[in-house]
């Protein structure tokens, strides 16, 4: 026979029930949740609350398994909101997987508006911060499958994107026409991408820009600024061989720039460079370039001025403010040997100038040029000409000298040429014509630094109309001397010549014959005339057989 519990069988509504302690009614309570708890975590389903409720998450770790979880809404609010009052971390997502993301959002607009698929506001901290520990992987990488922007960053002031470290930023364009890095300041003042290298040790670069295409730009900088200063490219370094900006273009062929700078203003300048400091060897525009090219030229720095029309086109222009030995333009060709150029000029023009010196004030040089030891200043392997006055300071050589005049019996159609007469002494001659008198005599008066400047006078007399025994009575003293020996009234023909003594000319004495040595030996100034070839002449190295350079073929532009 079976006796039921008193505690079990009793009706709801019965008050005959023994009663119960508060211990036993706690303890009865504490097993009903422990019941329930252990139902919830055996069998566990997904978590929910009313319309309007809160759904709380407590301190707990949970494991969904392969389950997934899908929050949705169709209001215009936020559909989850994390809020961390404290130091922690309001939302954190962890990816152990080899190809695990920690965290995905997409935007599935169906049209371009202003929605995103991820946007942090930092208010007074940082938008996003994100560290990245293997030297593999990136920090932060942004991939555009189409053709717009893979990052971009907007600042109304301040900077826009900083990045800082060994490699502050790497941007990667794959595409046909697509850019690394694009900046772009549209406020008086503003830079569209600058780069700072604070130096250390070592070459520090500001902005380093490397492009592999025949026809690519290694950085390319756009000012669209309406006022103020606004660089397209701005970049500092304080490293004493540290470079501000540099561009480098890798392909071996083509017609790449490694920088390209165009400026579409009247007045405006496509590339400017400035060195501020007031000692020192400084270069405000510094071009370097290693081809050896064969017959083609390749150019350190290269200029070209494509006006058909006007004045004052120039390809390169140099100026300079010093008032000391400082220089507008300077080539310098540094090899010891060859037939190298510091600067070479050229014109395909039949007016054309090659290479042109201006000097508006005197004694200002347009074209100065300065040779040492056996080296020439100024060398012309063709004819030279010189329109005005030529001073030389120096000897002259030639294989013939004299003057060419419009011909003054017809100066509109014939020239008339003289040669000039020459002597293996340093010669000077000196004539007249003077009358004798009553005693058949006659003094000639010569200039007063006549025997400061001659020594070995000779002389030659010739009598007019009629034969006289003419002589010299007395030789040059006090700057006078004395003929003799003709009638009274007759015209006497005379002539002093004088061998130069001045200073100058004592010490550089031209020697008349001289032997041939080293490279000159077995050769001719003048071999055609000889009946030689003309390879057996003597050319000086800057005379040498050089292939006309040709200009190199204009890059593309990549606009």
């Amino acid at each position: 026979m079976t006796t039921n519990d008193p505690a079990t069988t009793a009706s709801p509504d019965s008050h005959e029930a023994a009663p119960r302690s508060r211990r036993a009614l706690l303890a009865a309570a504490a097993g009903s949740v422990a019941g329930l708890l252990a139902a919830r975590l055996g069998a566990p389903d997904s978590a929910s609350a009313a319309a309007g409720d809160p759904l709380i998450l407590g301190n707990t770790s949970n494991s969904a398994g392969i389950a997934n979880t899908t929050l949705s809404t169709y209001s215009s609010g936020t559909a989850l909101q994390v809020v961390q009052i404290g130091p922690g971390t309001g939302l954190r997502g962890v990816a152990k997987g080899l190809d695990a993301i920690a965290g995905f959002f997409r935007s599935d607009a169906a049209s371009f508006g202003g929605g995103a698929a991820v946007r942090a506001a930092g208010q007074k901290n940082h938008g996003v911060v994100a560290t990245a520990s293997d030297a593999q992987a990136d920090a932060v990488r942004a991939v555009h499958t189409g053709s717009g922007t893979a990052v971009r960053a907007t600042a109304p002031a301040g900077v826009a994107m900083a990045a800082v470290g060994q490699t502050g930023l790497t941007a990667e364009a794959t595409g046909t026409a697509a850019t690394g890095v694009s900046g772009l300041a549209s406020g008086a003042g503003g830079t569209g991408v600058e780069g700072v290298a604070p130096w250390v040790s070592g070459e520090t670069t500001g902005v380093h820009g490397e492009v592999a295409s025949p026809q690519g730009v290694g950085v390319r900088g756009v000012s669209a600024a309406g006022g103020g200063i606004g660089p397209g490219v701005l970049g500092t370094t304080n490293s004493p061989i540290g470079i501000g900006v540099r561009a480098e273009a890798t392909a071996p062929t083509g017609n790449s720039a490694a920088l390209f700078a165009v400026n579409a203003s009247t007045g405006g300048i496509g590339v400017y460079g400035r060195a501020t400091a007031t000692t020192g060897n400084t270069f405000g525009v510094f071009g370097e370039t290693s081809s050896s090219p064969d017959p083609a030229i390749s150019a350190g720095v290269w200029g070209i001025s494509n006006a058909t029309t006007g004045y004052g086109g120039t390809g390169v222009y140099g100026q300079t403010l010093s008032t000391d030995a400082a220089s507008g333009v300077l080539g310098w060709a540094f090899a010891s040997t060859g037939t190298a150029a510091g600067v070479t000029g050229m014109t395909q023009s039949g007016n054309g100038t090659g290479v042109f010196g201006y000097a508006p004030s005197s004694p200002g040089i347009g074209v100065l040029g300065q040779g040492s030891g056996n080296g020439y200043g100024v060398y012309s392997s063709g004819p030279a000409k010189v329109d005005g006055n030529l001073e030389v300071t120096g000897t002259i050589g030639s294989g013939a000298a004299g003057f060419t005049v419009d011909h003054p019996l017809d100066p509109a159609n014939r020239y008339l040429s003289h040669s000039s007469v020459e002597s293996s002494d340093m010669k000077n001659i000196y004539d007249g014509v003077v009358t004798l008198d009553g005693a058949g005599e006659a003094t000639v008066t010569l200039p007063d630094w006549f025997e400061a400047l001659n020594r070995d006078v000779r002389y030659q007399l010739t009598p007019i109309g009629a034969y006289a025994p003419v002589f010299v009575r007395a030789k040059v003293k006090s700057g006078r001397f004395t003929i003799a020996g003709g009638k009274a009234g007759q015209e006497v023909s005379w002539q002093v010549t004088g061998i130069r003594k001045d200073a100058w000319a004592d010490a550089h004495r031209i020697p008349v014959e001289k032997v041939k040595t080293g490279a000159a030996k077995g050769r001719y100034l003048h071999p055609v005339e000889h009946g030689q070839t003309a390879a057996k002449g003597i050319r000086t190295p800057a005379a040498a057989k050089r292939a006309i350079p040709k200009a190199p073929k204009r890059p593309a532009s990549p606009a």
